[in-house]
């Protein structure tokens, strides 16, 4: 809400408003109004809602766009008419800085012409042209820069719907988004400029209610980006260090399951490290825990060596089939025993090669539920990586900017993140958006990508740095602790949106500035803060914590949320005793390493993956099987009367020796 002024000579410099002041016709709801409110909140910005006209009060509305803090205003094309646009202008004049932006919405056919070219200054002489978006729709979006940014020269999926194309007069109208639809094109959203006067307008597709959206709607962010697309750019453009920003890009790949040998299946570690030193970008391993004690030596050596291109995360524990299902088919205690056994065993590893690791989970074929990420955040687990952000068994939050952010605390209060598929060839639009939004750009594969060689993630690898030139490719865990946003506040504070319970907050800017950070916390689990390394107090309000930190321009600090766990390392058993587990384990590595080889073998592999379930039920048994009959078998060679000292010992000559000690070429490898 606007403040009360009593010196109206002085609220210009004073007083504070909303940062979006919204107007629209009293009686009639705006059909922006739901959009306004959406990109609005994805970017913190507070908002204040005026009905003018017909009884309406217009010169709060223009006090209110006289503040210094506003930073942008947004007009329903409805209430044009009940505007002074000179007055509206003046309102938006700040001397010696460009105005204050404006954006008219909700174009329509019967927005009259004559409206659109007094507020466009001639620059737009209608909206005329009735078009139908399809599912095949695309907006295809201009270059403005610091408008469209990364988006520049992109397309974007359209939702189903109708609305009309402006009508440009040019030079003056500069189209920022068209929407291509078969025979069809137009722009629906325009740029105008006139005396320091930046004006936008908006004639956005009204979505078809009687199309239902996608089932995984809400998991989609290039879905839900279009219908908030125009604003959304609007409000980043305007707010600018005043809206909700990261401080810097980052890009990961992770490849799923492999040991640390020279190569495993088609990855080959040095091929690799050759191929992310000339296309810049960086991989992490997400490690299997049984696997900690099986590492070669020259890998690790090398992995310590290029620790700037080769990190390690958590990747299940036993990684027997889905690992960590519902709860009906593996009980929470379970689930939560293999997440304590896979930290000391990683530990174990860290201990056994010096090779340091991000408490960070890949569940293996999917996430758990919601009681397993809770799990995690009692061991102190830092996130959890996967195909989908959303817990197993629950839902999307039914909130349209959800989507929007790659990460989540919706679940637990424990962060959990989206990647994608680099095997699925990623569209370079969706990685444009989540480039824009400011998302980490997170990527998977498994050892059979590289089938074609190395350099198969060269051109992702190329494309993200091409969209975010200073993007910085790290591990997951340096992710994980950066994994915030920031916005400046009037007062020059800077708020943070925390994600994680470890962060190293980096003061960017030229001045000492004093950070308030936030985080939800249902504070069910006890937990203490440290503040590089000392107890430090926080304020607990509702369902978050808040806190600030004093940072030196230039300088980092580290914190961190400690969770009381109940974790003895000392009683927990890392052995590996379990057959099944065993035979799993190397049936897996026997695939990749031999069956993965050929192109049979593939297809071979593509369908047990279709039919996971049942297949890996009837190999297992197929392997049990043949354990037992060869201890059968040694047993009855073994039984009284059927003595083998008669029969010669073998023996190996010195040249298949040699030959099996050649076989060994890592040593003879530079990196």
């Amino acid at each position: 809400m606007a403040c009360v002024c009593l010196f109206v000579g002085i609220w210009p410099t004073v007083c504070y408003s909303a940062d979006i002041v919204f107007l629209h016709k009293p009686g009639e709801g705006s059909a922006s109004n739901r959009q306004v409110q959406i990109a609005a909140h994805f970017y913190g910005l507070s908002t204040s809602n005026y009905a003018v006209g017909d009884g309406g009060d217009v010169s709060k509305a223009l006090q209110e766009l006289h503040q210094n803090s506003t930073l942008a205003a947004v007009v329903a094309a409805n209430a044009l008419s009940a505007l002074n646009r000179g007055q509206l202008i003046a309102a938006l004049h700040r001397p010696g800085s460009k105005n204050v932006p404006l954006m008219v919405v909700d174009i329509t056919i019967a927005t009259p012409p004559e409206l659109l070219k007094t507020w466009s200054d001639g620059a737009i002489s209608g909206c005329q042209e009735v078009l139908t978006a399809g599912r095949q729709s695309r907006y295809r979006v201009g270059t403005l820069e610091n408008f469209t940014r990364e988006l520049s020269g992109g397309d974007l999926t359209a939702q189903p719907g109708r609305g009309c194309a402006l009508t440009l007069e040019k030079p003056k109208g500069q189209s920022v988004i068209t929407l291509s639809s078969g025979p069809n094109d137009g722009s629906i959203c325009a740029r105008t400029e006139s005396a320091n006067q930046e004006l936008f307008f908006d004639a956005s597709i009204e979505p078809e209610s009687s199309v239902p959206p996608p089932a995984d709607a809400y998991d989609q962010p290039g879905y839900q980006f279009a219908s908030v697309a125009p604003l959304i750019m609007f409000f980043r453009y305007a707010a600018g260090e005043r809206a909700w920003h990261t401080n810097a890009h980052f890009a990961n790949l992770t490849v799923d399951d492999a040991l640390l040998q020279e190569s495993y299946g088609h990855l080959d570690y040095l091929d690799l490290l050759r191929e992310m030193q000339k296309h810049h970008f960086h991989t992490t391993v997400a490690f299997i825990p049984w696997n900690f004690d099986r590492s070669a030596p020259q890998t690790v050596a090398m992995f310590r060596k290029k620790s700037e291109y080769f990190s390690i995360a958590i990747h299940g524990n036993n990684h027997d089939h889905q690992e960590f299902p519902s709860l009906k088919d593996r009980a929470l205690d379970v689930q939560a025993a293999n997440i304590r056994q896979a930290v000391v065993r990683m530990e174990k590893f860290q201990s056994l090669t010096q090779l340091a690791y991000d408490r960070v989970m890949v569940f293996p074929h999917s996430i758990a539920p919601v009681e397993t990420l809770d799990a995690l955040k009692r061991y102190n687990y830092l996130a959890t990586v996967n195909s989908r952000n959303i817990p197993l068994g629950s839902n999307s939050p039914r909130d349209p900017a959800f989507a929007l952010r790659p990460m989540t605390l919706a679940f637990a209060t424990f962060p959990s993140l989206r990647r994608y598929s680099a095997e699925a060839d990623v569209e370079k639009p969706t990685l444009a958006l989540e480039a824009f939004l400011g998302n980490p750009l997170l990527f998977y594969v498994h050892q059979g990508y590289f089938a074609g060689g190395a350099g198969r993630f060269d051109s992702i690898a190329d494309t993200v740095n091409g969209l975010q030139p200073g993007v910085q490719w790290r591990g997951l865990g340096y992710i994980a602790e950066h994994l915030y946003l920031e916005k400046i506040r009037p007062d020059g504070y800077y708020d943070i949106k925390a994600f994680t319970s470890s962060l190293q907050l980096d003061n960017v800017h030229l001045k000492d500035a004093v950070f308030s950070v936030e985080k939800d916390e249902d504070f069910r689990i006890p937990f203490k803060l440290f503040v590089d390394g000392e107890v430090y107090p926080y304020r607990k309000d509702g369902d978050s914590m808040s806190f600030d930190v004093p940072i030196l321009a230039g300088r980092s600090r580290q914190v961190q949320i400690r969770y009381q766990e109940d974790l003895d390392w000392n009683t927990v058993d890392i052995s590996k005793s379990s057959l099944r587990v065993a035979g799993l384990r190397y049936l897996s590595e026997f695939r990749d390493n031999v069956v993965s080889r050929s192109a049979i073998g593939r297809k071979v592999i593509q369908g047990y993956t279709a039919n996971e379930a049942w297949l890996n039920r009837a190999i297992l048994m197929a392997f049990m099987s043949m354990v037992i009959a060869s201890v059968g078998f040694w047993w009855a060679r073994k039984s009284p009367g059927k003595s083998n000292s008669s029969r010669p010992r073998e023996s190996r000559s010195s040249a298949s020796l040699g030959r099996d000690h050649d076989t060994d070429r890592v040593g003879r490898r530079s990196y």
